[in-house]
């Protein structure tokens, strides 16, 4: 991916989601970006439109055990992240963030973008598919997901 894109993506999910100050959220940074497309070439997926990033996504490959942790709060987002290693396949997938700019919202890009990344990045049959809801939007977006994929979205709140 374009060096220039990330760049911006990194700059824009930072002022929006403030991971620098939070230290329970996985941080923003050129590293942790490697290591997402080092997983799969879709954990961070890229609607680009006019040479710009409009939309993104941030999906994390992980293990069953470490969903679970997740999920019942016992790891926070950072520590989730921190020993993932890349597989064939993976036993979870979890829906980390969405972003679109302020413009092109409302039009279903984070939708589409999980969906791609759902049905792509290669998951055990019976892979555990979570999120942790931070918003009304992310609520949303998760309902539409099970719509759209059929799959169910565990999600800790």
């Amino acid at each position: 991916m374009d060096q220039e894109i990330l760049r911006k993506i990194r700059e824009t999910t930072e002022r929006y989601f403030e991971t620098a100050a939070d230290p329970e959220q996985m941080q923003i940074s050129e590293w942790t970006t490697k290591r997402l497309l080092d997983l799969h070439p879709l954990a961070l997926n890229v609607w680009i439109e006019n040479g710009e990033p409009i939309s993104w996504t941030t999906s994390i490959p992980t293990s069953r055990e470490s969903a679970e942790r997740f999920l019942r709060g016992e790891i926070n987002e950072r520590e989730l992240t921190d020993d993932v290693v890349p597989h064939e396949r993976y036993e979870a997938l979890y829906l980390c963030a969405a972003f679109t700019i302020p413009e092109y919202r409302g039009k279903g890009y984070a939708t589409e973008l999980f969906a791609e990344a759902i049905a792509n990045i290669p998951l055990a049959d019976d892979a555990i598919i979570f999120a942790w809801i931070w918003s009304e939007e992310g609520d949303r977006l998760v309902k539409r997901l099970l719509g759209v994929t059929g799959r169910t979205i565990r999600t800790r709140k």
